[in-house]
């Protein structure tokens, strides 16, 4: 089942519930830096000619740059894969460092607020040529901040945040420049402090938002955008759903929701009749919202008892590679996989997820291996070019410690490793960032020439079948296929 939200998601190529790509976190440093600079520049000369707005500007440079590092340091310990005592992980740590983050933030300014207040009985004169100049490079940083962060907005809803937080931070100087000027030409040294108010009540505005969302979330409350009621009106729709008990909707992170629901099932549902018919009973389900990359997890879950960790993955991974080279799955004959594995290779099963995903089957002759022994791929398309993505070699060795794995070398096939260790690995793979898994890198040089298809076909004089022509042999002048041929090589050769 999927849980419907109430606002809209963009799943564009490079929106992503996942985590910052190097090059996010690069222009999101740069960021920071700038704002560094700003919120020292501000302080100082703030503090200088007394002015609250440019200090109040100063703390709420201040605030974004405590955000970033809580939410890039939260992010960093929300990776740490699940274990036997956290058996969801780490990711409610963001909702931790925002609650504290914004406990800190409010002290400053209550602090700053009471200050702007003795401002209108005692108001200080501010000059206002200095206090114009120093927004106005305020101003200045804040845009150069605004435009790093607007190359990568349109990655992840984190990144959207930082941009939106540097834009207003820019508004917020536009702001004290007008102020200034209105210093400098009317005198009006009330403007000083309205700014510092004005600033200060948009800060506690945003500072309650982020505190509601993160206690909200740590006490497990149903995530905003979803409709509890709806989510129940929809399980019982399912066919044989008599009740709906015991459900819950949460989140462990801003980018995971997770459903658990008691559900009795009534009379047998007619889709149900056949070889495996479903009984009255109970069923306990556990949903979770997917990143908007991923497929149905019952597509690559356990087929008759086997389970396919990498198949689930590499949906993703090779959703990816399709986005990045900015193609669609390839309905015809136009896109080409090079999987890097070889001959017995034990994690075979990628192959599966690069076919279901991007629909570059070996049927259609799109696939070929490359035979390195590689958990690898490339990806290659006449006109867009070439990528290249590899499994991280710390993936492959964190997911090597499971007790999966421990069957599979002793021989046991999947369909009789235990349930519930084939899925602890499987959660676990899931919930896995995609910097975490994958490594890419452009392939400019890459070259590829399509073997060109042909339709002509003989039937073999000796078993009346038809044989594709470039796999037809002569025979006492006669075409017979290969079998019939009594060749032992390899076929078509």
């Amino acid at each position: 089942m999927n849980i419907k939200h109430n606002h809209d998601n963009d799943h564009s190529p490079g929106h992503s519930h996942s985590h910052e790509s190097p090059a996010s976190l690069k222009n999101l440093i740069f960021a920071i830096v700038i704002n560094g600079v700003i919120v020292a520049f501000e302080m100082v000369f703030g503090l200088m000619i007394q002015s609250m707005a440019l200090i109040s500007d100063a703390v709420h440079n201040l605030s974004d740059i405590a955000h970033m590092l809580f939410s890039y340091w939260a992010e960093r310990v929300a990776r740490r894969p699940a274990n036997k005592r956290k058996t969801y992980g780490y990711r409610k740590i963001e909702f931790i460092a925002a609650f504290v983050n914004s406990i800190g933030l409010s002290v400053v300014i209550a602090f700053v607020f009471w200050e702007t207040l003795k401002r209108f009985t005692a108001p200080a004169g501010v000059p206002g040529q200095v206090m114009l100049w120093v927004a106005v490079v305020a101003f200045v940083g804040n845009g150069a901040a605004t435009l790093l962060l607007q190359k990568i907005s349109a990655r992840n809803i984190n990144m959207i945040s930082a941009w939106l937080h540097s834009l207003q931070d820019s508004l917020f100087s536009l702001g004290v420049i007008v102020g200034a000027l209105l210093i400098t030409f009317f005198g009006w040294s009330l403007v000083d402090p309205i700014l510092s108010l004005v600033i200060c009540l948009v800060i506690a505005r945003e500072v309650y938002k982020i505190i509601r969302q993160a206690v909200n979330s740590l006490i497990d409350a149903v995530p905003p955008g979803i409709d509890f009621i709806q989510v129940k009106n929809d399980l019982l729709a399912i066919p044989a759903a008599a009740e709906v008990n015991d459900l819950h909707i949460w989140e462990t992170g801003s980018d995971q929701k997770l459903l658990s629901a008691h559900i009795k099932s009534g009379e047998e549902s007619p889709q149900s009749r056949g070889d495996h018919p479903r009984r009255p009973g109970d069923a306990i389900a556990q949903v979770r919202d997917q990143p908007h990359n991923a497929p149905d997890p019952a597509l690559f879950g356990r087929r008759d008892g086997a389970l396919q960790p990498l198949q689930l993955r590499n949906w993703q991974h090779m959703s990816l590679a399709v986005e990045h080279l900015g193609l669609k799955p390839e309905p015809d004959h136009g896109f080409f996989i090079f999987p890097e594995i070889g001959e017995g290779h034990p994690q075979a099963c990628m192959m599966d997820g690069l076919q279901a995903s991007t629909g570059a089957t070996y049927g259609k002759l799109l696939m070929a291996k490359a035979f390195y022994g590689k958990l690898a791929a490339t990806f290659f398309h006449p006109q867009k070019g070439a990528v290249r993505y590899a499994l991280n070699p710390d993936f492959v060795d964190a997911m090597g410690k499971f007790e999966f794995f421990t069957y599979r070398k002793k021989g046991v096939e999947p369909s009789q490793i235990p349930a519930a260790v084939t899925d602890e690995l499987m959660n676990w793979v899931y919930d896995q960032p995609d910097e975490l898994l994958f490594k890419m890198e452009a392939k400019p040089d890459f070259r590829y020439t399509k073997i060109k298809g042909s339709f002509n076909k003989a039937k073999c004089s000796l078993c009346h079948e038809y044989v594709f022509g470039r796999y037809v042999r002569i025979k006492d002048g006669q075409p017979v296929c290969t079998p019939c041929s009594g060749y032992e090589g390899k076929a078509g050769a």
